[in-house]
């Protein structure tokens, strides 16, 4: 039985393709694989993180504000940068009147917005995103935050300062704003101090 027109017309478009794609393949000859695409080199601008890579010892209070009594603390944090430079990871574990405290954060910046951003999360099972602004003049980071309260839901506005005194000690305070509030209050304030020089990234 003699084939129909249309199955040798689907053969012909066949062996017209492949002589086609012979030809612009170099004669049957494997194109080699594409090399997929590096990260992305890190924008300059995280170069001001830099500050904060290391291991340091934290001295913190509470403000009686906090729970209704003052308390103290001491802790540990350990800041390295992950993710090809992209990230600074912090790890900071502390413990004291209030019990242990355990969080983790990822400060980095944002080309697109161009604002400095740090993640954080905590074993308490909070997770928050607050934006980072740095003041040369002064060396110091602010901190801010405008997110439901974890323990009320109710809208809660923080505010972390943090101050280089010297480039191996920190001073900072944490404040926050609830609803109805007319300013912030003050609920903790620590040193750092840097006690091993940074990981070179």
């Amino acid at each position: 039985m003699k084939p129909k027109l249309t199955t040798l017309a689907l053969v012909a478009v066949g062996v017209v393709a492949f002589a086609v794609g012979t030809v612009f393949s170099g004669e049957g000859q494997e194109t080699p694989p594409a090399t997929p695409p590096g990260p992305p080199p890190p924008p300059a601008e995280l170069k001001a993180l830099d500050g904060f890579v290391g291991q340091w010892q934290s001295e913190y209070e509470f403000m009686p504000e906090w729970m209704g009594q003052p308390g103290n603390g001491t802790g540990t944090t350990s800041c390295q940068w992950v993710l090809n430079g992209w990230f600074v990871m912090s790890k900071f574990h502390g413990s004291g009147t209030m019990g242990d405290y355990d969080s983790i954060g990822m400060m980095t910046y944002d080309p697109a917005d161009k604002t400095y951003r740090t993640h954080s999360f905590d074993g308490f099972g909070q997770a928050s995103i607050a934006d980072m602004a740095y003041d040369p003049q002064n060396k110091a980071w602010t901190i801010t935050s405008e997110e439901p309260d974890a323990m009320t839901g109710q809208p809660l506005k923080t505010r972390t300062t943090l101050r280089f005194v010297t480039p191996d000690k920190l001073e900072w305070e944490y404040a926050a704003q609830r609803q109805g509030e007319p300013e912030f209050t003050v609920f903790m304030k620590g040193k750092d101090t840097r006690i091993s020089q940074p990981t070179k990234k």
